[in-house]
């Protein structure tokens, strides 16, 4: 490691020409101080500072500020800069204004620290104009002026001051207070990194990689991080450690200081580059390394790709408790994209114990810097309850911000919930608003749903052409139900010509996708030849597929099935087991099959009571058969009271319906009642209103 040099500010202006009388003392006492004699330093430079001699008070106060050779007292120095300050002795001029940028031995005061940065860059000290510029960069300590700013960087970066160098390109890059030119940048930006300095240098890698006043050249790029990123410990011409410090944090920026371990910026630049294989060689393992390199000296963007690597185990073995370290470090910074990844470890129980409040913590700090991901996530945990009490309004809340910053998966929830009034007031003009949004994005489940909303005119005006266009959209990401609802389109002859072999392969697709609407369609089309070939033992297994999966339509027809004995051997016990399963779910269909099976004893006991209580419930859905047959049970008081006006009811209402047996039925009744119960019957039918039935798909 080099000696600190003596100055706080630039070592070629140890010397100065100012006080030539006086140059030889004050160049012994440089050398008592590089030999680490401070004690013969301070000899030296006392006796000049008693006598008024502004570099023996200037370099005197420098020894006072560091303590070496004697304690150290910041305000002794600051008083002894002061003194030759008064002589106008520009270095102390600078070093006032470094003791009052940090508050060290004075008050912290920007405005004096620019007044004393004047002082010495009207003198022509580069460094005060680097650093006068700088201030004006950023406003610190006086009005922002990008304009102000380029003068004097300019002037310093004419002397050479690689930090204004730096400066000076980075205001042509952003067109502040100059005409944006690139070409400027890089010219610029060269020029300070050809003295080694390692910002300058990632800067220009940077211009390289994006092609800005230079053609893109990866390459290029690669050379510059290399030379920025390593193991250099180069400070810029005429900087010592705390000046060069002090001036890349008047910057502005979040700066790597320079320390032996290169620039943080340049090695994660560097590893992106080996993890994407642009002008280097494509290896994870490399670009990991650069990742650690800048991690260890806490930059949060290194941390948090370091994380990733380690979660997926691209170039390190995968470790998620590694994962969860760096994606800690980078969170604490608060890099939203580390405090997401962090969260969905602790959701997941992933190198972290599983805790959902944890998560929600983490998500929560994200959500606030706007990550659109962890407001969708946060939205879910509200909406679920999960870490967090349940609370609709909260996830709708967050699901919105989410969706405003054009999240696909937020807008899509956002957009079921308007559909469903989950949340929200009920509204599909709403609902088809966002659910365009993310279809327009190429979300594939809204496109099918935005789909299904021109086909029923929800929201939109009915349009089955439209309808067609954004299910074709979506079948071509292979989402199963939107094969469905296109093949169903060609089926039926919506929004396209009717072409049933067309709709048996969309179909099919979908069937073999595992949607279990379209296995049972498939069936159905097996079943009739219809669009296929007649095939009794496929229609079988895609009704069984179908009834696997709980659809209770295909349970209902796999029932039917076992009930006539048809691809299957005729068994009743199998056909009211799948009844059973389908009625369980209110279908009514199987509720009236199973309804009959107790009242004849078919595969179950014969129980008239349990017959009654099946006819209900599918009766009550509007189903015509079992409204029929609970009438006769009614009337003959099987497994029931008898109630002759009820049965009467229900007679009326499956004859409404064309029950082929209800008028029979209905008239043998009507010879055995009162004309009053006739009437009452009557009025009582006029009064029914159906339960909701769930139609057959």
């Amino acid at each position: 490691m080099r000696r600190t040099p003596l100055l706080l500010a630039l070592a070629c202006l140890l010397c100065l020409s100012a006080h030539p009388v006086l140059a030889g003392p004050i160049d012994d006492a440089q050398a008592a101080h590089n030999r680490g004699d401070y004690a013969a330093a301070l000899k030296i430079l006392q006796p000049l500072a008693e006598q008024g001699d502004a570099g023996g008070q200037f370099y005197l106060g420098l020894l006072y500020a560091r303590g070496e050779g004697i304690p150290q007292n910041y305000a002794e120095a600051t008083k002894l800069w002061r003194l030759a300050a008064e002589q106008n002795f520009p270095l102390a001029y600078y070093n006032l204004g470094i003791m009052y940028g940090p508050g060290h031995g004075a008050t912290q005061d920007y405005a004096e620290a620019v007044k004393y940065f004047r002082k010495a860059a009207e003198l022509g000290l580069s460094q005060a104009q680097q650093n006068i510029a700088s201030m004006y960069a950023h406003g610190t300590g006086v009005q922002q002026d990008f304009a102000e700013a380029a003068r004097w960087f300019r002037l310093a970066a004419n002397q050479g001051q690689a930090t204004a160098q730096c400066g000076l390109g980075l205001l042509y890059a952003k067109g502040e207070g100059v005409p944006q030119d690139f070409a400027e940048a890089v010219m610029w930006f060269r020029k300070a990194a050809g003295q080694g300095f390692p910002e300058a240098q990632t800067l220009l890698g940077g211009m390289y990689s994006e092609g800005k006043g230079v053609p893109q050249d990866y390459a290029e790029a690669a050379k510059w991080w290399h030379r920025a990123a390593g193991e250099d410990d180069t400070v810029p011409m005429g900087f010592t450690r705390k000046s060069y410090r002090w001036g890349l944090e008047l910057l502005g920026r979040p700066l790597p200081k320079p320390t032996n371990h290169g620039d943080a910026r340049a090695q994660f630049y560097l590893g992106r580059l080996y993890a994407e294989g642009k002008g280097v060689a494509q290896s994870y393992a490399e670009a990991a390394k650069w990742f650690r390199k800048a991690a260890d000296q806490g930059e949060a963007n290194a941390q948090g790709t370091l994380g990733l690597m380690y979660a997926r185990g691209d170039g390190v073995r995968q470790d998620f408790a590694e994962a969860a370290n760096w994606w800690r470090l980078a969170a604490d910074q608060k890099l939203p994209a580390a405090q997401y990844e962090l969260g969905r470890l602790y959701a997941e129980g992933k190198g972290v114990p599983q805790n959902h409040a944890e998560a929600a913590k983490w998500w929560r700090l994200a959500a606030n810097q706007k990550l659109p991901a962890a407001q969708f996530h946060l939205g879910h945990m509200y909406a679920k309850g999960t870490g967090v009490p349940q609370d609709r309004a909260e996830a709708a809340m967050w699901f919105r911000k989410a969706a405003d910053q054009g999240f696909p998966q937020a807008q899509t929830m956002l957009a079921d919930w308007y559909a469903h009034g989950d949340g929200v007031q009920q509204d599909f003009v709403e609902a088809a608003k966002w659910y365009r949004k993310a279809a327009d994005q190429g979300e594939a489940f809204a496109q099918d749903v935005l789909g299904v909303m021109y086909a029923k005119g929800e929201g939109v005006r009915q349009d089955h052409a439209e309808a067609v266009k954004w299910w074709d959209m979506a079948a071509a990401q292979k989402l199963p139900q939107a094969n469905y609802n296109l093949g169903m389109a060609y089926l039926l002859g919506r929004g396209v010509s009717k072409d049933k072999p067309k709709a048996a392969k969309l179909l099919l697709l979908a069937a073999e996708q595992g949607f279990s609407l379209a296995q049972y369609t498939i069936g159905g089309m097996y079943q009739n030849g219809d669009g296929v070939r007649q095939d009794h033992t496929e229609a079988a297994k895609w009704w069984r597929l179908a009834a696997d999966q709980g659809l209770p339509a295909a349970q209902c027809a796999l029932g039917d099935l076992y009930a006539n004995g048809r691809s299957v051997s005729q068994d009743y016990a199998e056909a009211a087991k799948w009844y059973r399963k389908a009625a369980d779910q209110g279908f009514a269909f199987a509720q009236g099959a199973l309804g009959f099976m107790y009242a004849t004893g078919a595969g179950v006991r014969q129980d008239h009571t349990e017959a009654v209580k099946w006819y209900y419930k599918a009766a009550d859905q509007g189903y015509a058969k079992a409204q029929r047959r609970l009438g006769v049970m009614l009337f003959n008081g099987q497994g029931v009271k008898i109630d002759k006006v009820q049965a009467y009811m229900w007679l009326l209402l499956a004859d409404a319906q064309g029950d082929a047996d209800a008028m029979k039925a209905r008239d043998s009744a009507a010879g055995k009642m009162t004309p009053a119960q006739i009437t009452e019957g009557q009025q009582l039918a006029r009064d029914w209103k159906p339960k909701t039935m769930k139609p057959l798909p």
